[in-house]
């Protein structure tokens, strides 16, 4: 058997730049080489994070209904390769193939939890639930509307931030004096008159 070398990826590419030494994994039942890892250079892990940190801006954007359909595409690419992977598991670990067939399953069902991310976070708060939600300009540009909702509040103590008041500014900095300027939020600031469950907004 031929030993596979592995080794890692960054950014989604191979990184050959190695340093002098290599991690070898051995088959607990044979005590064969298997394949080995190239220990990479000691700025590799630098690069990982400046790789990681440029990604950041984007994927922090994303919607998290966007983001599990990543993760629909990976359980979809575990099921079809789930024997091939407890093969390898047989191979590194030393474990029986119910075992290996067992863990890969148990790891499957960890990524389909995930994917119910945008039901699980519900009742809590559920940030960026689409691109741009925070706020929306009308086609005459002399409305606004602004997501002004609270987390854990269903209907009272809207908030906005600062950046949605600076989006106000801009939108109505064009619109002319005589016309109307409206704002319209998703969550009141204050309770109804006769809601007693909260207490007006502070401040």
């Amino acid at each position: 058997m031929s030993i596979q070398s592995l080794p890692h990826l960054i950014g989604g590419a191979s990184h050959e730049d190695a340093g002098t030494t290599q991690r070898v994994n051995i088959d607990p039942a044979t005590g064969e080489t298997v394949s080995v890892t190239p220990m990479d250079a000691v700025d590799a892990a630098d690069r990982a994070v400046a790789v990681a940190a440029s990604a950041f801006e984007a994927w922090s954007q994303t919607p998290v209904g966007d983001r599990i359909q990543h993760l629909f595409r990976y359980k979809a690419i575990l099921e079809d390769h789930a024997e091939e992977l407890a093969a390898i598991l047989v191979r590194e670990h030393g474990k029986t193939m119910g075992e290996s067939v067992g863990s890969v399953r148990r790891g499957i069902d960890c990524i389909e939890h995930a994917c119910a991310a945008p039901v699980l976070m519900m009742g809590r708060t559920l940030p960026q639930i689409a691109v741009s939600s925070s706020f929306c300009r009308t086609e005459d540009e002399g409305g606004v509307g602004l997501d002004s909702s609270a987390p854990r509040r269903a209907i009272t103590n809207g908030r906005v931030r600062s950046e949605q008041l600076d989006f106000c500014a801009s939108s109505f900095r064009d619109v002319p004096e005589e016309a109307a300027r409206v704002v319209v939020a998703h969550h009141h600031f204050m309770p109804a008159p006769d809601y007693e469950f909260d207490n007006y907004m502070p401040g």
